[in-house]
């Protein structure tokens, strides 16, 4: 397993984040202590290393672009944005079934190119396949993607399908409120910033349900917690890196008459700002905690299904979740330390919507699993 030449002169300030034969090493080659990637601190150079975009290779492979010189952006307006579609990777970004699709999506966290083979990085769960090291294209680090994935299907066979379906119909989305992007599809600044907002259910001016028509028209509704600042980000030939160490990013996944929802740490967020109205080739990578994604399989479990609410199904949903583990949450990967985290990537494209005027929330759902709530499945 050798370390891209690239990524040893990176300058990395964070790295990430299985199923397997008891406790080894969970990843591959050597890297620096700090090991990752951070947005703020990618250095500077030609476009590169995004899997499917418009960068050049100049900025490693596995990687987003590297940050340009300047100038900083002379825009000082705002743009609002909801996602369109999410692909979470059992299928391509055109929404093809591809089962290696996940190796596409988000980048080489760890600065590491890992096989079922590699030994000298933080150590995999009980009873974890070795198989759970594999990267992706280029190092792309994404547990969630290979081994997460499949349990979702059990519950909705095409969850990008049903993800995109809910956001299109205006259950929930993501909205990135962005400052300093221009209409040049070229663009090149630094000096960007913005917020990621949590749509709430979008409704009709009199307050009932409706389907957003991804115009600027819609006040899409947004909730006040929580809300990720972007701050120090920047554009490079029409492609915007934003996050890092400190961003946390809520992705909401409509699943089987659910919600879902991904908690990304140490997020990055990039995007080609494509036509004026329109964002491509997302993705957000980063980290997920074990503990809140269990906690999150349980949470929907039981409204899918009462079934769930216990028993051996939920344990070996909470088993397989635990056993994807290939990274640390803190950021770093080395040997003789237990993974603790899921590396995640996935992609999305987005539409401009009308700027962020709106708060709103939604009623939780009642909980089935409670015996006050209990009811018909």
């Amino acid at each position: 397993m050798k370390r891209s030449g690239v990524i040893a002169g990176i300058g990395f300030a964070w790295g990430v984040i299985g199923l397997a034969a008891g406790g080894q090493g969970c990843g591959g080659s050597t890297t620096n202590a700090t090991g990752g990637v951070d947005a703020s601190t990618v250095d500077s150079g030609a476009d590169g290393g995004r899997e499917g975009g418009s960068a050049t290779p100049e900025g490693g492979p596995g990687l987003p672009p590297p940050k340009p010189p300047g100038p900083v952006t002379p825009e000082n307006g705002t743009k609002n944005f909801a996602i369109y579609t999410l692909s979470l990777g059992e299928s391509d970004r055109s929404g093809a079934a591809r089962a290696d699709a996940w190796k596409t999506y988000g980048y080489n966290l760890d600065g590491l190119v890992t096989t079922k083979g590699s030994v000298d990085v933080c150590t995999r769960a009980q009873g974890a396949s070795a198989a759970v090291q594999d990267d992706g294209v280029d190092g792309i680090d994404n547990s969630f993607g290979k081994n997460i994935v499949p349990l979702l299907q059990s519950f909705s066979s095409t969850p990008s399908t049903a993800a995109t379906s809910a956001i299109q119909d205006g259950t929930s989305t993501d909205m990135f409120d962005i400052r300093g992007l221009t209409d040049d599809a070229q663009q090149t600044n630094t000096g960007l910033a913005g917020r990621v907002l949590v749509g709430a259910t979008f409704r009709s001016q009199g307050g009932q349900p409706a389907r957003p028509t991804f115009t600027i028209a819609d006040d899409w509704p947004y909730r006040v917690a929580p809300i990720t600042q972007i701050s120090d980000a920047y554009i490079r030939g029409g492609t915007f890196v934003g996050g890092g160490a400190d961003a946390t990013v809520s992705v909401s996944i409509g699943l089987a008459g659910s919600d879902f929802v991904l908690k990304i740490h140490r997020a990055i967020i990039t995007f080609d700002h494509t036509a004026p109205d329109a964002l491509g080739n997302g993705t957000i990578a980063g980290i997920l905690s074990t503990t809140e994604l269990e906690d999150e399989f349980r949470r929907v479990a039981g409204r899918i299904s009462v079934s769930l609410c216990s028993g051996g199904t939920l344990d070996s949903i909470v088993q397989t979740v635990r056993q994807a583990r290939d990274i640390m949450l803190d950021g770093n990967n080395r040997a003789g330390v237990p993974c603790d985290g899921i590396s995640v990537g996935i992609g999305f494209t987005a539409k401009r919507i009308g700027d962020p005027k709106t708060t709103g929330s939604d009623p939780a759902a009642p909980d089935p699993c409670l015996p006050a709530d209990a009811g018909a499945d």
